[in-house]
């Protein structure tokens, strides 16, 4: 039996953004929390196909470009290039098109935040807050830096910056680049994950072959 329409109640714009959820497990979209959204089946359906299109084809290309940088120690370094702007843009905007035709106005802007906000070539803010934006280095518009290493405690430090690909100006992307912008924290966005397992969005990577 449907709730009575007296039980709804309007949740005004501005505490949209306070609302936690976790739309994204891991590299795939979570139904449940889809649903407490208040998406139906098809919906949903319709949104995962839409982003598991669009991290296949990140990941694909990421494979294709990745590049294993010389290091002086144990550990491992990477550099996942930009990709073409022009692509990267429209991928974006992409995205956004089919999240506001697939929820409809009234959700398109708490999915938005959730899922796509970030860096792009035209959206130049890296607020962290859409799980798509971090997963790749912004859509592909910024370079990624990856550094691999063993910690005392037996697992696995996974380090990644996301940087302007201006920033290099001329500079050889290798380990000082790397410290250089750990040291200065001048960059778009960093992360560290310390786990005995490959995150997630490094599994199409890692283990190197």
């Amino acid at each position: 039996m449907p709730p009575d329409p007296a039980d709804y109640f309007i949740v005004p714009p501005a505490a949209l953004r306070r609302i936690r959820v976790e739309l994204m497990d891991g590299i795939s979209l979570n139904p449940k929390e889809c649903e407490l959204l208040g998406l139906e089946e098809k919906q949903i359906q319709e949104l995962k196909l839409v982003i598991d299109s669009a991290v296949l084809r990140w990941q694909e290309r990421e494979k294709a470009t990745m590049k294993i940088l010389p290091s002086s120690g144990p550990h491992t370094l990477l550099h996942i290039p930009h990709a073409d702007p022009i692509i990267a843009e429209k991928e974006w905007q992409d995205l956004k098109t089919s999240i506001l035709r697939i929820a409809g106005p009234e959700l398109e802007p708490l999915l938005r935040y959730r899922l796509t906000d970030g860096y792009s070539p035209s959206y130049k803010s890296n607020a962290g807050t859409g799980l798509l934006n971090v997963l790749t280095a912004g859509y592909g518009t910024l370079d990624r830096l990856v550094k691999i290493s063993s910690s005392a405690n037996g697992t696995t430090v996974y380090e990644t910056i996301d940087f302007q690909p201006t920033r290099l100006k001329g500079a050889a992307v290798d380990e000082a680049f790397f410290n250089q912008l750990k040291d200065s924290g001048s960059h778009e966005g960093s992360q560290s994950i310390n786990s005995h397992k490959i995150p997630d969005s490094l599994l199409h990577l890692l283990p190197l072959k």
